[in-house]
């Protein structure tokens, strides 16, 4: 049964980290151009919580965390993002990537 979960995030894994990517990096587009007009809440949230899950699976992998650094330039496109939870989940996953290194 373990292996099965193992094949099973093996394929998913990519697929979701691009598309985490994607909407990671639509924000950061979208944040840049609307100057200092505020995005509507629910994509913040959206993204606070995609951040949140990140640092979730960074921890499932337990030390393996190659993805986060995969992930590095779209989360260092956020780092001027006006909003003070983004800014502190991107803290919480540098301090994570740094511990990896």
């Amino acid at each position: 049964m373990h292996q099965i979960k193992q094949r099973i995030s093996q394929q998913t894994t990519p697929i979701l980290l691009n598309r985490c990517k994607d909407i990671l990096r639509k924000y950061a587009q979208d944040e840049s151009r609307s100057g200092s007009i505020q995005l509507p809440q629910s994509r913040v949230h959206e993204i606070v919580l995609i951040l949140k899950e990140l640092m979730t699976l960074a921890h499932s992998f337990e030390g393996d965390n190659y993805f986060l650094l995969d992930l590095m330039p779209i989360l260092t496109e956020l780092i001027s993002s006006n909003n003070k939870e983004i800014k502190e989940q991107l803290k919480q996953i540098f301090i994570e990537i740094s511990n990896e290194v």
